[in-house]
């Protein structure tokens, strides 16, 4: 009979190994499970259909409409309604307009995170002023 002679290992090494093969047979066996490319193919694969997003961005427009065509709309009014723009572009996979009264400038796309709504700090500015003020809207 041959006795093996296993070296003792701390406990502190231990999970260390055990740490370091985890990471590496998670590796081996998803090599690009987490990438920021295969994250966004199944964002999209999660999201409805688009003739859905549509019809829901022109179901929201028409409630809205009421409101915004008030001298003084409400800022609830103005949200909804640029979310209603943003689910139009989405459907579409069109490019997104700036958001800010009198704007409409082409939005690049953000690579990562939330999507932009604004082209700048000064659309958004004018946005916040917009929505929270009781004077006269400027539109430029």
């Amino acid at each position: 009979m041959v006795r093996v002679v296993v070296p003792r290992l701390t406990e502190r090494a231990r999970s260390l190994r055990a740490v370091e093969i985890a990471e590496h047979v998670a590796v081996e066996a998803l090599p690009d499970w987490n990438t920021p490319r295969r994250i966004r193919e199944r964002s999209q694969r999660l999201l409805p259909d688009p003739d859905f997003l549509a019809g829901l961005a022109d179901q929201l427009r028409e409630a809205v409409r009421p409101a915004l065509e008030l001298d003084h709309p409400p800022p609830a009014a103005t949200h909804l309604a640029a979310l209603a723009g943003q689910l139009h572009a989405a459907a579409e996979d069109q490019p997104q307009n700036c958001a800010a009264p009198g704007c409409g400038r082409e939005l690049q796309p953000a690579t990562t995170g939330r999507p932009r709504t604004y082209c700048g700090a000064a659309c958004r500015q004018r946005a916040h002023r917009a929505r929270t003020s009781n004077s006269v809207r400027i539109d430029r």
